[in-house]
């Protein structure tokens, strides 16, 4: 392919880790070596120009340890790089090294948020925030840490953000302690991954880092709940020494929470464990429809008898559940949907609803559609409703207890 004819036809050349590389490789080639990439997670493609065009001097491609293709670009001479990334897809990375290799550029680059950097690395600012200093010693320690397989999460006003993600467990390596505490590690993002939401991919998931970081303080004289398993368990970082140490007892972590949790009922089919959710998740049949089904349990129960009997209970007379969670529903919220309904219609000149049809409950009612339900071991239980376009697709939730029946509805999302 070429750019100003061909005199100035660009060279490129491609490697990979089992093959090797083939200079002034042709496109073929490089596909080929993309399609031996989607056949071997142990493999990874780089492709490389000779002489820069623009400020991308090579993009590379390979997987992660959650089996997603990750993307990089190389940004400087070929030499000093500035190396960014982020997860992508199959179909992305041949569009980008086909852009690549067609234009000697990447345009899309503000979309690789992540920079590479060599270890050790500041982990965001690197500093305990004024307002979790409260929170946490002043003293680092050294810690191997599992991080967990669920997303990364960020949280707070401009002037007070964090960021974390979910851990499995530690080890610390100067007292020995280990935790097998399903947390969470925080810090504070630098303003410029604040605004890139960069901090999203600092760490890579069902992964084992060693780093640096600050222990939960205790809080005397504090609600108990306060200072419970979980906040005690958390860590903040400050600074990531080295990444993929193996570790057995962590990596069992690993392993365990990889290992699916099921259990298998009658009426509901196979039901399995979101690990970090804390729920039981499948289908029930709901009056002809489907249901999305939960069975809330306490964090690191693997079983649900006490929720499923509850569902049970709460399954033998679902006909009159229905109905009844219907009618309080529109007995709560129909004044509101009349609203939502008369503010949608073109109005005439002294300001009132054209062609606008009052709705009775038993319209409301009707117009709902099960979406899902959850209950807990308590009989606690929470049923979403799909609202018809009562309140222009939002969810009709009915909360209530098997013993005191019904409590509240209220329209969300």
């Amino acid at each position: 392919m070429f750019w100003f004819g061909k005199k100035d036809k660009k060279k490129f050349t491609v490697r990979n880790n089992f093959d090797g590389e083939i200079k002034s490789a042709s496109w073929d080639q490089v596909q080929h070596y993309i399609n031996k990439m989607i056949d071997n997670d142990q493999e990874f493609v780089t492709l490389a120009i000779d002489r820069p065009v623009s400020q991308v001097s090579f993009v590379q491609t390979t997987w992660n340890n959650m089996h997603e293709p990750v993307l990089e670009v190389g940004l400087g001479d070929g030499i000093n790089n500035k190396i960014m990334e982020k997860k992508s897809s199959i179909d992305e990375v041949t569009r980008t090294l086909s852009e690549f290799y067609s234009t000697g550029n990447v345009l899309n680059i503000d979309s690789f948020r992540r920079e590479i950097k060599p270890l050790p690395k500041i982990i965001g600012t690197g500093v305990l925030s004024e307002w979790e200093k409260d929170n946490f010693e002043s003293e680092p320690c050294e810690y191997l840490v599992a991080i967990g397989g669920s997303g990364a999460a960020g949280s707070g006003s401009k002037d007070h953000f964090s960021a974390s993600f979910p851990i499995l467990g530690y080890v610390n390596l100067q007292t020995g302690k280990k935790s097998d505490v399903m947390s969470h590690l925080r810090f504070v993002p630098t303003e410029e991954e604040r605004e890139k939401r960069a901090y999203f991919e600092e760490f890579d998931h069902l992964m084992v880092y060693k780093i640096k970081a600050l222990a939960p303080k205790y809080r005397e004289a504090s609600e108990p709940w306060i200072n419970n398993t979980v906040r005690m368990s958390c860590l903040y970082a400050l600074e990531m020494l080295s990444a993929a140490v193996p570790n057995e007892y962590l990596d069992t972590l690993i392993v365990k929470y990889k290992t699916p949790v099921t259990i298998k009922t009658e009426k509901y089919g196979e039901l399995t464990l979101d690990k970090d959710l804390h729920h039981f998740e499948g289908e029930c049949e709901w009056l002809g429809k489907k249901a999305k089904l939960y069975l809330n349990v306490e964090r690191e129960q693997e079983n649900a008898d006490k929720a499923l009997a509850n569902m049970d209970i709460f399954y033998q007379n679902l006909e009159d559940w229905d109905k009844r969670m219907r009618e309080f529903a529109a007995k709560e919220l129909t004044e509101l949907a009349n609203e939502w309904q008369s503010s949608d219609c073109e109005v005439d000149e002294d300001g009132n609803p054209i062609d606008f049809t009052e709705l009775t409950e038993a319209d409301f009612a009707g117009k709902l559609s099960i979406d899902s339900m959850a209950i807990d071991d308590e009989g606690n239980f929470t049923v979403f409703y799909f609202d018809g376009g009562l309140f222009f697709d939002h969810s009709i939730v009915v909360d209530g207890n098997l013993e005191n029946g019904i409590d509240s509805a209220s329209m969300q999302g």
